[in-house]
């Protein structure tokens, strides 16, 4: 569940919880948008959540962030790195606009 608002999955608890439906932005205060990053080396996620739309930038600067957080200190060696995207919403291969963004926003990472 995410707030007053039912997603499939699971939920443990001993008591009915009303929810809303998701599909009804009108009751909605804000909108997060999830993006996630998965390092198939080490079997790890991490999940980044903004109020931005999910555009070019906002996945590429999850990508900056969790690499300047997490993986440069997990593979100090690195001089290259290969991003597999999903092909949904901005991640679209067919997209030139995420391709651009990623190599600006990776412009002088050592």
């Amino acid at each position: 569940m995410t707030g007053n608002f039912y997603r499939q999955g699971q939920c443990y608890s001993q008591a009915m919880r009303r929810v809303n439906d998701p599909d009804f932005a009108s009751f909605a205060q804000e909108r997060i948008i999830p993006h996630g990053i998965y390092d198939v080396n080490d079997n790890t996620g991490y999940v980044t959540f903004g109020t931005s739309k999910d555009t070019s930038e906002f996945v590429c600067d999850n990508l900056l962030r969790v690499w300047i957080e997490h993986l440069q200190y997990r593979y100090p060696q690195a001089h290259t790195i290969m991003v597999l995207c999903d092909e949904g919403g901005s991640n679209a291969g067919s997209h030139y606009i995420v391709k651009q963004d990623l190599c600006k926003s990776l412009n002088g990472i050592t």
